[in-house]
C-alpha cells in the first residue's frame, strides 16, 4: 500500500493545511454543514440537501 486514507490520517493533514494556512481550527465534520447552510441559503431544496439523512427531519434536531 502507498499510504493510508484512514480517519486519523485526513484529520492529521487536515489540522496542519489549516496551521499552514493560519486559518481558525475547524473540524472536517463542520465543513458539511458549512455547504448544507449555503446551498439552502442560495435556493437549494432541503430534500437535495439532507446531507445523508434520510429523514429531512433530523436536519432541525
Amino acid at each position: 500500500m502507498l499510504f493510508s486514507l484512514s480517519t486519523p490520517t485526513v484529520r492529521r493533514h487536515f489540522t496542519l493545511l489549516l496551521k499552514s494556512l493560519d486559518s481558525p481550527q475547524i473540524h472536517v465534520h463542520d465543513i458539511r454543514h458549512m455547504t448544507a447552510t449555503i446551498s439552502l441559503e442560495s435556493g437549494v431544496p432541503i430534500a437535495d440537501v439532507s446531507i445523508g439523512h434520510k429523514d429531512i427531519a433530523n436536519l432541525y434536531r
